[in-house]
């Protein structure tokens, strides 16, 4: 380890706990080198987060950390706050995992840049304000000169973490922290991302300590692997050792549970069809305009049907329209033109009655169930809220019973009608959201990225679930996901979307393995494989098309 720029020697983390502490993580070991890319994996829980975080001692109050932290020879966890001021940003950089919400969304990403850049250089504002754009320009933003003034809700999810990228870059680290720096975004999206932190990696030198749950990203940019479990390191490899010959069970496990395009066979067809469940004819669907403002048509010219028991894949990067056609069958946004019948009642004028009928036959699963689920109501009365608005059961003995039935058929215990969603885990909670979208045995449900957020073992559990319970209730699915190898592996069918527009759609496998579309083969290649080999050939191949 004598050459490393990081050192972590037996690192402990405790939370206070009333009037106790509980240990989070056990005797915490590894090393980075200058120029070097660990990736940290594992579950959520597993403690992978708090140990970054310790690194700068980033953690909520109410906690302490022990054993040696060594910086470029410098123990952290014996330096005072004052130090580390000077340490974070300049020396050690951080992009955290949702942007949203680690930029002050009252601020423009400009006041952001200057506050990074001024916070450790004595500079005039108009020169910081210079190096500002350049930074945006190195990120490869696009207009860096009208997007410096703009707030973090006018940036697509990519572009909000280029400015963070750009923020984390200001004072050129030694070492760049990114924590799950590409969850919830398209693979195109992502494939940006990573090429540019390997870019400014190579420019610069600096070394990367990336936490991720997704095994493609750690084939794409890792030299090394640190697995960790229950706040232990189970395994430490070089990437290629790890993902070739993995020493613990639980990473052989970890990989085992990680969806690989192209490994899948064809999805059953589904049962001969009847009348379709839901059609789109000719739709367009705008977005309200602010005053005097013209609106945002989304999508247009959708033409889409979905038979009984059938699961269409809906794919494309961010802003193609896909959420947006979800939100149209729920009766969540209106239809500006053409024609949607759901259960062979048109209701494209959006009217009480159509929206009641909607209710009754399409239920949605949303992305983020920790935000989807009022933490104020137990996970019973949220479970059976949609029976009090579409069947009137008021009943609370008769919800009480349903709810146990629905836990228990989501695989949960019936007991837990009384706890709240704060007190379960990322994945049950998704549980959570599908035992909400079954209690109206809906003809149709829609799945908005139900297991973008979950690590590869979680996300396993819960696609098995919910394809179990698809072919035990028969009820068909519009499922929206920016993972191809998910969608290869439930859907019959798949729709692939660019701009509000449909350019490609057909059997899953006809159109994943031999696609017509330029587009889709770009997304296709986007999407990272779990293995080292076959990421370097694609990093390779992108490397000579740029060059």
């Amino acid at each position: 380890m004598s050459g490393s720029l990081l050192q972590l020697e037996q690192v402990e983390v405790s939370f206070r706990s009333g009037k106790s502490w509980k240990q989070v993580t056990y005797d915490v070991s590894f090393d980075i080198a200058p120029g070097e890319t660990v990736a940290l994996v594992g579950e959520s829980g597993s403690g992978k987060s708090v140990t970054a975080m310790s690194i700068l001692d980033l953690l909520p109050a109410g906690t302490r950390r022990s054993g040696r932290i060594l910086f470029a020879g410098e123990d952290l966890v014996a330096a005072d706050e004052s130090r580390l001021r000077q340490i974070r940003g300049s020396d050690v950089a951080v992009i955290f995992q949702e942007p949203m919400t680690a930029l002050n969304p009252v601020y423009t990403i400009g006041d952001h840049l200057l506050e990074a850049i001024r916070s450790h250089a004595d500079v005039p504002k108009e020169v910081a304000r210079t190096r500002a754009v350049e930074l945006l320009r190195q990120v490869h933003m696009p207009d860096p000169e009208t997007k410096i003034d703009h707030y973090p809700h006018q940036l697509s999810g990519g572009q909000r973490q280029r400015a963070m990228i750009a923020m984390a870059m200001s004072c050129e680290p030694k070492l760049l922290i990114a924590d799950e720096p590409t969850t919830a975004l398209d693979v195109t999206v992502q494939a940006e991302i990573l090429d540019l932190i390997v870019e400014l990696q190579r420019r610069t030198g600096m070394a990367v300590l990336i936490i991720t749950h997704d095994m493609g990203v750690v084939a794409d940019v890792a030299d090394r692997v640190v697995v960790m479990r229950e706040g232990r390191v189970v395994e430490s490899q070089p990437v290629r050792s790890l993902f070739n010959t993995p020493e613990a069970d639980y990473t052989r496990e970890l990989l085992e549970a990680v969806p690989r395009l192209g490994s899948h066979a064809d999805v059953a067809a589904p049962p001969p069809p009847g009348e379709p469940v839901l059609s789109l004819q000719d739709v367009a669907i705008e977005y309200a305009g602010a005053w005097r403002k013209a609106g945002f048509r989304a999508a247009e010219g959708i033409d889409l049907d979905i038979a009984p028991g059938e699961i269409i894949g809906l794919v494309g990067e961010s802003g193609s329209g896909k959420s947006t056609i979800g939100r149209a069958a729920m009766g969540l946004l209106p239809v500006a033109a053409g024609r949607l019948t759901v259960g062979g009642r048109d209701v494209s004028a959006g009217g009480r009655t159509d929206l009641h009928h909607i209710r009754r036959h399409v239920s949605m699963v949303f992305q983020d169930p920790a935000s989807s689920l009022n933490p104020r109501r137990t996970i019973g009365q949220s479970i059976t809220d949609p029976l009090l608005w579409t069947q009137g059961v008021r009943s609370r003995a008769e919800r009480r019973r349903r709810a146990a039935e629905l836990l228990d058929m989501v695989r949960l215990p019936g007991a837990w009608v009384d706890r709240y969603p704060h007190e379960l885990s990322g994945g049950q909670r998704q549980r959570i959201g599908i035992a909400r979208a079954l209690a109206t045995k809906p003809a149709l449900m829609v799945a908005d990225e139900p297991t973008s957020a979950l690590d590869v073992s979680v996300q396993a559990s819960v696609l098995e679930l919910f394809t179990q319970l698809q072919q035990e209730l028969g009820f068909s699915s519009l499922f929206i996901s920016h993972d191809l190898s998910v969608v290869e592996s439930l859907a019959s069918r798949v729709v692939v979307l660019r701009q509000g527009h449909i350019v490609e759609q057909g059997p899953t496998l006809e159109v994943l393995r031999s696609p017509r579309e330029d587009y889709t083969r770009a997304l296709i290649a986007a999407a990272p494989v779990p293995d080292p080999d076959v990421q370097a050939e694609r990093r390779a191949r992108r490397a000579e098309l740029v060059g």
